[in-house]
């Protein structure tokens, strides 16, 4: 749920989250019950528990939708450049603008918000008290810029592992494990014959049928979905 003063990138991510958790159509959960070996209709935990393991997944990148490095490096440019000019007027305010920004920040406390808060830093207001935690906030966030873009500049080796992917096949596991009363990975095969899904069993057909339907496409490959599954159940191909 977004609020009229929810951040837009915040809101974006939410509206995503919701569309894929939405994505699962009725006759979707018939067929991931049935693969789970249950007859009639599937039960309301069984669908509440699916869409809430998606809601929280968060996919990888993807070479379909990557950002260049040309575009990214500019991006980082201008935000660097952004976070310097706001420190920069931030540390030069006049007193008179604190005491203006202070007295129109009233009537925009956020609920729960303690006005002791505000106190602390000599202000009355929410608007006082924005404006002194934002220059802790903008440090901080320098600092988190700078990091990431040290760090995914120039990646080399093997690509760091989907943690939200993980965590997810654990949900599911847990899901399919509950309904179906077999462990995930029982009976699983790999077949390389079969490019497109060389993993096979009942939990594979359960993790194709959730994930490749909500993300529209077969991502994450059967292959990425198999070796993640098989370093979380500690299992050999």
């Amino acid at each position: 749920m977004t609020s009229d003063t929810t951040p837009r990138v915040l809101e974006n991510s939410e509206a995503r989250r919701l569309e894929r958790a939405s994505s699962l159509t009725d006759e979707d959960f018939h067929k991931l019950w049935e693969i789970c070996g249950q007859e009639g209709n599937y039960s309301a935990d069984f669908s509440k528990r699916v869409r809430e393991a998606v809601y929280f997944y968060f996919p990888g990148r993807s070479k379909n939708f990557a950002q260049s490095a040309k575009e990214r490096n500019r991006f980082y440019g201008r935000l660097e450049k952004s976070i310097g000019n706001l420190r920069e007027q931030l540390d030069s305010i006049h007193d008179d603008m604190v005491i203006e920004i202070d007295w129109g920040g009233d009537g925009y406390e956020p609920e729960g918000f303690d006005l002791k808060q505000a106190a602390d830093f000599g202000v009355f207001t929410y608007g006082g008290y924005l404006l002194y935690t934002l220059q802790g906030q903008l440090e901080d966030f320098a600092e988190i810029v700078a990091t990431a873009k040290k760090e995914n500049g120039n990646p080399r080796g093997k690509p760091k592992q989907n943690e939200a992917l993980e965590s997810t096949i654990s949900d599911l596991g847990d899901i399919y494990r509950d309904f179906s009363g077999k462990a995930p990975m029982a009976g699983y095969r790999y077949d390389e014959l079969d490019e497109r899904q060389p993993y096979k069993g009942p939990f594979f057909d359960f993790l194709h049928g959730v994930l490749w339907t909500v993300n529209g496409r077969d991502y994450p490959t059967s292959n990425t979905l198999g070796d993640t599954a098989r370093r979380l159940f500690k299992l050999r191909k």
